[in-house]
């Protein structure tokens, strides 16, 4: 099963190279992977319903955490209408949408990926696992109902189907822990289930809180009242994914979590009642409302609302009838349903829409299709021997002997049903108009032909609806696999009694009254209407409307746009907090603190502090820049005393990198800072400042006497010397720490580098460059690398920096391009030596990154953005993206000696004369980290440098020192 779901994973990221290769003819291949699924599924029949199959592997062993899978009798039955319904509605697709459709490599990804996670909630015995596939096929769902982006009422369904379902997983989510963490719980569904049933989770408060909980869970997920309204909306999905994913799959989740949970949680208060409520609402809701529909995809789904609250609300009550019967109606649903609205689809296709106020006489047009749709209709509508009949059937025999409420409500809503079918059938095939006094008003709708696949698919699934009907023995067999190990009997049978026959022929009789009388009915509509203002879709809208009013207005009142406003919050908020932990924590900080180890340290410390006081104190923003790089290194040199040379290397190369960002920043704003209003209210805000500062100081002074005075044990760096020898085979504690021990954070953190640099230049260049604009870039470093060999050979002397020569005389230093020269290629080799010693010695690939991001620095300084791009003719986010990809290379690498991700593995490499190597693994990930360090700085060099450099149209303020190339400027700040 975990086989299946990685095949899952995989097809997903290969089907937008398939589309690209093949176009549409790639839904072809991937249907190849749940029809195997689904031939799998078949093949483990028998063991399936002898005995569960379980697999498993152990995910987080500290916290008790595993990947379980499960099939027993009800997931099999889910998980292979899953994979049969995926295969069809794929094979529909190959020829459904037109060639080269634009969005169609995202679409088949995404479809793919999304019957992958619905494989694997239903497979899923673990309840946080179940929580992951469900939030999985939410987010998905969101893509696939968005599908067409473009437009705005698909961007809005789609984000109404993903809050009301992600709202009702978190409450799920909470329901489980609860349960979880309940006396006699656990997060194992199936023994959760057998728990509650035999009653070893006492009730309680807080076992009926988690009931509501999962409760919410099935409302949304199925689209029940209240929430009903956002499966309407999601009819702005493609007509494929609402086969799918509002028939067959994603709806199905909320029915399958209420038959897996029913038999042990009905005897719980507030599951059944609730469930019931909500189900029967659905019902007649649903059926009512369906009605009123002119869209034909509307009609199928308020009948979807309709069925899934029957469906639920029999499910709901957690007897062997009532599973069985459920599980019937789940069968027939997923078949008929998933037929019409295929079936719905080829008539847009090929009528051009689904209008039935349009449509007419499609019966003689499309008669294949008229006959799948009345064989698809009758099974929903319950006619005699089809699957739908024979699901009723067994919920009529059940429920007028045990619970007349239900069985009430059930032929209420089944009239509606039969009512609703016979409208759909009609305004879809049915002929408009009459023909009286010799006057022919009839009309026909002009079709066009329909190929093989848009209409046999849904043929297919048609014929499966009714030809279920016929083995009701065969049915019963399937069912009762789960049914049956719960109080109670299972039957199905085309004959129950007088009393079900004559229900059913009632139910029959009276949606063709309604039908026929649908004029009568509309106006009796028109007069009942529920109030637009008390509506579910209504408020939802308003209170997502209230929300995002409030959030705008706490965003004006705490984010004023004023960058010192905002930073000084956040301190004072660190300083509150800090003293009010001391406050309260009772921690002795009586003991006097050691000030100083030696005397070097006191005049870093007393330089560290005067640089700090000009930075505050200078008037012009060079000074002010270069006296807070002068802080930065005074603090790198306290590492360096207290013996942590990595730290110090980091803290100077960051240094130096920070200073040149901000005189290329510099570069656009005046050189002086400027001064706002009177004299008055700049003293004021000074020494408004000077307070904050101290005060931040005294805060972070005393936060870090209270950690050092909360100590209780043994600090754990007295271990880290001996664990880094044995288990990371190095010597350097700190490179270690950061390729092993903490490995993935690391790995975060290179994603966060990445996203921060991307969004760096993304916010310089504020749009995206086109194709076009890329070409012409290209072009013109060709055309000046042509320039500078063109002046090279006129003046026959060899530059000292590639393409100098393009800069104007005044834009030079002679001095400056010599010591660049000399210093590219040093800093270039020093930086892969930190690289490699930096395991056993200070150093790593952070560092050795960073000193080769200051050589581009300093090329970039001596001869402009042209110098640069000939230092480095690569794309920055392609550097970017290797790095990363080497790292996570450097992960996976230890899955090949058997260990696991990201632990270390020494290997020994002997290279005959020239000597032997020792190395890591972790040397692999250091490299990433030492590519994605050199991306992050060409890519911010780039974009906040070069860009400027290429925009000479913006005049800089009237500053000398800023207007003047940076080669060219003097010492003058």
């Amino acid at each position: 099963m975990f086989l299946l779901l990685a095949t899952y994973i995989i097809a997903a990221a290969i089907a937008p190279y398939l589309v690209a290769r093949f176009d549409r003819r790639a839904f072809l291949a991937l249907a190849a992977v749940p029809a195997a699924g689904a031939v799998w599924g078949l093949a483990v029949s028998q063991t399936v319903f002898r005995a569960p199959i379980v697999e498993s592997l152990t995910w987080i062993p500290a916290l008790g955490l595993d990947l379980a899978v499960r099939l027993d009798p009800l997931s099999w039955l889910l998980y292979l209408i899953i994979q049969v319904v995926g295969a069809l509605v794929l094979l529909y697709c190959s020829h459904y949408f037109p060639a080269r459709a634009i969005g169609l490599k995202r679409f088949a990804c995404v479809f793919v990926a999304f019957a992958g996670a619905m494989t694997a909630v239903v497979l899923a015995d673990h309840t946080i696992g179940l929580y992951i596939a469900w939030e999985a096929t939410s987010l998905l769902s969101f893509l696939l109902i968005g599908h067409h982006h473009a437009k705005r009422y698909a961007r809005a369904a789609a984000r109404q189907a993903f809050l009301v379902t992600t709202t009702g997983s978190l409450a799920m989510l909470a329901g489980f822990v609860i349960l979880g963490e309940a006396p006699g719980g656990t997060y194992r569904l199936s023994s959760l289930v057998d728990a509650l049933a035999a009653g070893t989770i006492p009730p309680s408060a807080a076992v009926t809180v988690a009931m509501c909980l999962l409760v919410a869970g099935a409302v949304t997920k199925s689209a029940l009242i209240p929430t009903h309204f956002w499966l309407p909306q999601a009819m702005a999905a493609p007509t494929p994914v609402s086969a799918f994913l509002h028939a067959a799959a994603m709806v199905k989740a909320g029915v399958y979590l209420v038959l897996r949970l029913s038999p042990g949680a009905a005897h719980y208060p507030g599951f059944t009642a609730l469930l019931t409520l909500a189900g029967l609402g659905a019902l007649l809701l649903g059926g009512y409302r369906a009605l009123r529909q002119t869209d034909l995809k509307l009609i199928l789904a308020y009948g979807t609302i309709s069925q899934l609250g029957l469906i639920i609300a029999i499910g709901a009550q957690g007897d062997a009838a009532s599973l069985a019967a459920a599980q019937t109606l789940v069968i027939a649903h997923a078949t008929f349903k998933s037929a019409l609205f295929l079936t719905t689809g080829t008539i847009e296709k090929i009528a051009g829409t689904r209008d039935l106020r349009e449509l007419s006489g499609l019966k003689l047009g499309a008669r294949r299709l008229a006959v799948t749709a009345a064989f698809a209709g009758a099974s929903m509508a319950g006619f005699p021997l089809t699957g739908g009949y024979l699901g009723k059937e067994a919920a009529l025999t059940h429920y007028l002997a045990h619970g007349w409420p239900i069985a009430l409500a059930l032929i209420i809503g089944s009239i509606l049903t039969v009512a609703y079918t016979l409208r759909y059938w009609w305004g879809a095939f049915g002929i408009k108009g009459r023909t009286h006094d010799g006057l022919d008003t009839r009309r026909y709708t002009r079709v066009s032909r329909a190929t093989l696949p848009v209409w046999i698919v849904p043929a297919m699934l048609a014929f499966a609806s009714v030809a279920i009907g016929f083995v009701p023995h065969t049915v019963e067999t399937v069912v009762d696999g789960w049914a049956g190990r719960w109080p109670g009997s299972v039957h199905l049978a085309w004959w129950s009694g007088v009393g079900p026959a004559a229900a059913t022929l009632l139910i029959l009789l009276g949606g063709w009254v309604m039908y026929r009388q649908r004029p009568l009915v509309a106006r009796w509509q028109r007069r009942l209407a529920f109030p637009n203002e008390l509506a579910a879709a209504t408020v939802y809208t308003r209170s997502i409307g209230r929300l995002e009013d409030f959030a705008a207005k706490v965003t004006t009142t705490f984010h004023r746009g004023s960058l010192p406003l905002e930073i000084a919050g956040i301190l004072v908020t660190i300083c509150v907090a800090t003293g009010a932990a001391t406050a309260w924590s009772g921690i002795d900080l009586t003991h006097r603190p050691v000030l100083t180890h030696s005397s070097i340290e006191l005049i870093v410390a007393v330089l560290t502090v005067a640089a700090a006081f000009v930075t505050v104190t200078a008037q012009r923003r060079l000074y002010a820049a270069l006296a807070l790089g002068a802080v930065g290194a005074g603090v790198s040199m306290l590492f360096l005393s207290f013996g942590a040379p990595d730290l110090a290397l980091t803290q100077l190369v960051v240094e130096a990198i920070t200073i040149v960002v901000f005189v290329l920043a510099l570069r656009r704003l005046p050189g002086g800072f400027p001064g706002r209003g009177h004299l008055s209210h700049q003293r004021r805000t000074r020494w408004m400042r000077a307070v904050l500062a101290s005060l931040v100081g005294a805060g972070v002074t005393l936060g870090g006497l209270l950690a050092a005075g909360a100590r209780v044990h043994s600090p754990i760096s007295r271990l880290l010397p001996k664990e880094a020898r044995e288990f990371g085979y190095g010597d350097n504690i700190v490179n270690v720490i950061l390729v092993d021990v903490r490995a993935w954070d690391t790995m975060g953190e290179l994603s966060v580098v990445l996203v921060m640099a991307v969004g760096v230049a993304s916010l310089v260049y504020v749009r995206e460059l086109t194709h076009r604009e890329e070409r012409a870039n290209r072009a013109r470093r060709q055309s000046l690398r042509r320039e500078a060999r063109r002046r090279h050979e006129e003046t026959r002397t060899r530059p000292l920096l590639a393409t100098a020569t393009l800069l104007p005389p005044q834009a030079r230093s002679v001095v400056f391009e010599m010591t660049v020269r000399v210093l590219f290629h040093t800093l270039l080799i020093v930086s892969l030596w930190l690289l490699i010693i930096g395991h056993n010695s200070p150093g790593g690939g952070f560092v050795g990154g960073g000193l080769a991001g200051i050589a581009l620095i300093v090329r970039y300084l001596a001869g402009g953005r042209t110098e640069l791009l000939e230092a480095v003719p690569f794309n920055p986010g392609r550097v970017l993206g290797t790095g990363l990809f080497v790292a996570a290379l450097g992960g996976a690498w230890p899955l090949l000696a058997g260990k696991s991700v990201f632990q270390t593995v020494p290997f020994d490499l002997d290279l005959g004369w020239a000597g032997h190597i020792h190395a890591t693994s972790a040397m692999l990930f250091d490299i990433g980290v030492y590519i994605v360090i050199i991306g992050m700085i060409l890519d911010i060099i780039a974009a906040q440098g070069g860009h400027v450099d290429a925009d000479p149209e913006t005049p800089a303020p009237s500053d000398p020192d800023f207007t003047r190339p940076l080669s060219a400027q003097g010492s003058r700040p």
